[in-house]
């Protein structure tokens, strides 16, 4: 018996020679400094940490615009309480990202790995806002 699937699509898929996520030129080469594995995992994870450090800036201030926008819609009673709920959100954000950090040992991958959770608990965060706050910032 033989199936037939249709809808799948069986062309082979055609890997690039070499990953365009970074590249980086070797150091050294026919040198005594040529840089080791090690030396380039520590280049690449600084450059990873430069990106995600940038992009958790970008993502709190955008956070920070929002919160900003929210409380000049809101009354004096409004505004206190959504200034507890983010001081409360800030703590468990916080403590989240630190348990997701020491869960790497203080390796290469904690760094990487606290800056973008703070990343992607601060975007999310922001799209919370705006479903909740909806009705007041139209």
């Amino acid at each position: 018996m033989q199936l037939a699937f249709d809808s799948w699509d069986l062309t082979p898929v055609v890997l690039p020679v070499r990953s365009r996520l970074h590249s980086i030129e070797p150091i050294g080469v026919g040198t005594p400094f040529v840089e080791s594995l090690t030396g380039y995992i520590m280049v690449v994870t600084a450059a990873l940490v430069h990106c995600l450090a940038k992009a958790r800036g970008v993502a709190d201030a955008e956070l920070n615009a929002l919160d900003q926008n929210i409380r000049a819609k809101l009354d004096a009673s409004e505004v206190q309480q959504f200034v507890t709920a983010e001081r409360l959100w800030m703590q468990y954000r916080d403590a989240n990202c630190v348990a997701e950090r020491d869960l790497y040992g203080g390796g290469t991958a904690s760094g990487p790995a606290y800056l973008g959770c703070l990343e992607a608990m601060t975007r999310k965060r922001a799209k919370e806002l705006t479903v909740t706050y909806a009705v007041r910032l139209k």
